[in-house]
């Protein structure tokens, strides 16, 4: 079962969560030729978070499942999908 953690220190609005949740489970499940009903996306907003001492808008992904395909492909089709919500 894949699953995707999204943590991030920018507010998600109530209204936009299932949205993004809907389309990372989407683009999980397309980069990983997997079925979406196997598709885990779990998302933590507004924790206390720092990256190189800085505190503006960040985000934490991690992906992990059992089964991924090649590395190169997953990893590009994964950078593409998750390019395409971050524009959202």
């Amino acid at each position: 079962m894949p699953l995707l953690k999204i943590q991030t220190n920018v507010e998600v609005p109530a209204a936009s969560r299932g949205a993004l949740l809907k389309q990372a489970s989407d683009a999980v499940a397309g980069a990983l030729g997997k079925p979406e009903q196997y598709v885990m996306v779990s998302l933590e907003h507004n924790p206390d978070m720092l990256f190189g001492g800085d505190g503006r808008s960040l985000a934490y992904l991690e992906l992990k499942s059992i089964g991924l395909p090649s590395p190169s492909r997953s990893c590009f089709s994964f950078q593409n999908a998750i390019s395409k919500l971050r524009a959202r």
